[in-house]
């Protein structure tokens, strides 16, 4: 239900956005849109625990660059530990 609620809502928007397309310069591009619904048998849905999923993006979105740049310092790290290694080494010779 909700989804067609958000369906019905988008259309509404996007005729009552329409009603202004006379006053903007360029007319508002239509787009084909892919069909995003379709009817399936209850039994046939798997459980799904849509809000832990969708947390669980929310999260992985929300630190990936925090998680990224604490990589690439580790990593610059280890690179410049192994440049110290190897320069104590040639200087020990």
């Amino acid at each position: 239900e909700k989804m067609i609620q958000f369906l019905t809502a988008q259309k509404k928007a996007e005729l009552r956005m329409a009603e202004f397309a006379n006053f903007v310069k360029n007319p508002m591009p239509v787009r084909n849109k892919r069909k995003i619904v379709q009817v399936v048998d209850v039994n046939e849905v798997p459980d799904y625990d849509a809000f832990g999923t969708m947390r669980n993006e929310w999260c992985l979105k929300k630190h990936h660059f925090k998680w990224r740049r604490r990589n690439l310092r580790s990593a610059h790290k280890r690179k410049m530990d192994a440049l110290k290694k190897k320069d104590k080494a040639s200087k020990g010779k």
